[in-house]
């Protein structure tokens, strides 16, 4: 009798547990302090695609194999936080979300209870949470020159399309801004946006933090693997930033994210199938690069399917007013003081500099300027000194307008024969050609800041693999100094 009722209280206590488990919405499993599954509920087993049968009784060693730790964490009663498990399901790799509590009764530890989840419900969580997505729209690029608005016309082109897009221009153009309207405008608007910036990642990690990595794929690896950025775009579009900096091994594993949609994780062996689109950006020309073999070829060609150029700010004319006009407001806004205005004689500056930053130097001198000006107005005493003290000349090169300590400073950078004078004044008295000006303004830039390329990039606003085959060109050393 004793035995019987306690066969009766058993199969209740049993007949409980599976209600509760399918009241449950959670895909919930339950192990024994041996690591032996006992129950599942239905969302537990479409999830791993078994049913209850051939699941009972099996240790969860054999269902995740690949995850020691989950059986470690059952036979100590010890909880194990997030942890991402493969699986293999109709013959294909999946991938769940698992946690793992302890459960003690009177006796002691007794068990583990398993919490499931679909990666990619998990993935849309961390996408919501992260803020992965788009900021901005086709209408919030300013400018009506001709230069841009065929630029912005091709863009919303492109966005009516799957089609992988390239986006070149200088430093502070506003590429990213151009990525992010064309991701608003197309399907995949809903979909996450994923921005990597390939030069801000260090050169050893930039393939785990975007390909991924498998648990204990090195030392130091966080347990369970990590997601890599590829995945986290999955269903949306990857912004590829700086990808001149890519290194060429990764560049080689690029290649077949392009070429078949899937990624093979660091430290594991079977591919994983994404749905992402690829818009990525440069200041460098990747076709030169392909040329002293810096980048591959046959990738430049495979992301330069829509190339979108986007225009300097000194190409565009007529935008600078609009431009100034429209970041004011929002700097405005952003400091909550009053709203301040330009003088005409500070616009007629703005108009006359060649902006080497592009729109990012210009927003940065606005926001000085109406830092510094008390008065609500933008006055010319506001503005940076190399701003103040540039001055056109024929032939768009730029000469200093200065004190004599700097007209003696720029004498030193002088090629010799040439004397101390104004930009204008060298073209008339010397006669010089367009090139001859270039050598002249390459020879200065690499005298003041001693041969760095990087630097005299910035100063002249041409890319670095320009100025080098300039200096090819002109048969220049890397540093020149005068006597």
């Amino acid at each position: 009798m004793k035995r019987k009722h306690s066969t009766n209280e058993k199969k209740k206590s049993e007949q409980l547990m599976y209600s509760i488990l399918r009241c449950i919405s959670e895909a919930i499993m339950m192990v024994d302090r041996n690591g032996n599954i006992t129950h599942a509920n239905a969302k537990a087993l479409h999830l791993v695609g078994m049913d209850i049968n051939t699941l009972r009784d099996q240790s969860v060693a054999k269902l995740f194999p690949k995850n020691r730790e989950i059986l470690e964490t059952a036979k100590t009663g010890e909880s194990l936080p997030l942890v991402e498990v493969p699986i293999e399901k109709n013959r294909k790799r999946n991938f769940l979300m698992l946690k793992s509590y302890a459960v003690k009764g009177e006796s002691g530890h007794c068990g583990s209870l398993l919490f499931l989840s679909e990666k990619k419900a998990f993935l849309n969580g961390v996408r919501k949470a992260s803020g992965l997505k788009a900021g901005y729209t086709f209408d919030d690029i300013v400018g009506i020159s001709d230069s841009l608005s065929t630029q912005v016309d091709l863009a919303k082109v492109a966005a009516t399309s799957d089609a992988r897009v390239l986006i070149t221009g200088e430093t502070g153009t506003g590429k990213e801004l151009f990525a992010h309207a064309i991701h608003n405008a197309s399907e995949r608007k809903n979909g996450p946006f994923v921005a990597i910036n390939c030069a801000a990642i260090p050169r050893d990690l930039i393939e785990s933090e975007i390909m991924g990595y498998a648990s204990g794929a090195y030392t130091g690896a966080r347990q369970g693997g990590q997601t890599g950025k590829l995945e986290l775009a999955d269903g949306g579009t990857v912004f590829l930033d700086e990808i001149s900096q890519m290194p060429l091994d990764v560049q080689a594993k690029f290649l077949r994210v392009l070429q078949d949609g899937t990624i093979t994780r660091l430290g594991d062996t079977k591919p994983i199938k994404l749905d992402i689109r690829v818009i990525a950006a440069t200041n460098e020309n990747l076709y030169e690069k392909g040329n002293d073999h810096s980048f591959r070829h046959d990738l430049y060609f495979r992301l330069s399917v829509v190339e979108i150029n986007v225009p300097a700010l000194r190409n565009r004319h007529g935008d600078i007013e609009k431009l100034s006009s429209v970041l004011l407001e929002r700097i405005s806004k952003k400091s909550g003081r009053e709203r301040v205005h330009i003088s005409p004689e500070v616009m007629s500056h703005f108009k006359k500099y060649p902006w080497p930053g592009n729109i990012r130097e210009l927003e940065n001198v606005l926001e000085m300027a109406e830092l510094t000006s008390p008065a609500g107005v933008i006055q010319v005493t506001n503005l940076p000194e190399r701003i103040r003290q540039y001055v056109p000349v024929d032939g768009n090169a730029l000469a200093f307008v200065g004190t004599a300590t700097q007209e003696q400073k720029k004498s030193e950078l002088l090629p010799p024969g040439l004397s101390v004078e104004s930009g204008e004044e060298i073209y008339k008295r010397h006669s010089l050609s367009i090139k001859d000006a270039e050598l002249n303004c390459l020879r200065r830039a690499m005298v003041e800041t001693n041969g760095n390329i990087a630097e005299i990039s910035r100063i002249l606003g041409l890319s670095r693999s320009t100025i080098y085959r300039r200096i090819k060109e002109f048969n220049l050393n890397k540093v020149i100094k005068y006597n």
